[in-house]
């Protein structure tokens, strides 16, 4: 995946986006590797090691998350606003 790592922290990702991206992906796998289309899709992902595409943007914001924690420049804005969304009281709607 590259350098999209770097913004499944910040770029919003719902169900419908996760399922595009994961047959997609399938699909050019069974392309590239001449699986056939009835091979399940547990297979394919078993077979090239693929991670499920909700687990690979978590473990982003969890990277970024971990990063804004330990920047060493603690007033930087990113750190001063995850430090206050941390401890703000959460506001009716």
């Amino acid at each position: 995946m590259g350098r999209i790592n770097d913004l499944l922290g910040v770029l919003p990702c719902d169900r419908a986006l996760a399922n595009r991206y994961s047959s997609t992906l399938r699909r050019n796998v069974r392309s590239i590797l001449h699986i056939p289309n009835k091979t399940p899709n547990a297979l394919i992902d078993a077979e090239v090691r693929i991670l499920p595409f909700h687990a690979t943007v978590a473990a982003n914001n969890v990277r970024l998350l971990e990063s804004i924690k330990h920047n060493p420049f603690q007033q930087t804005c990113a750190v001063r606003l995850l430090r206050f969304q941390l401890t703000a009281e959460p506001r009716g709607t």
